[in-house]
């Protein structure tokens, strides 16, 4: 998945893989979900997305409320 978010030019697609990639992730290790989460929100800030911020804010808010517990 990580070739195939390196070779997109979307950004829509490029934050759809993400949210796969932190969903992922996030089942595994939430070290590497948090760093897809925050790529992803400066991905989604970058791009004025208003779609996607709240989504990957919430993304990352739930890892570190799980990482707290």
């Amino acid at each position: 998945m990580n070739l195939l978010l390196s070779k997109e030019t979307n950004t829509i697609k490029k934050l759809e893989l993400f949210e796969e990639l932190v969903n992922t992730a996030s089942n595994t290790d939430f070290k590497i979900a948090i760093v897809y989460a925050r790529l992803a929100t400066d991905l989604a800030n970058k791009t004025q997305n208003k779609t996607w911020q709240p989504k990957f804010n919430e993304m990352k808010g739930r890892i570190h409320a799980t990482c707290l517990n």
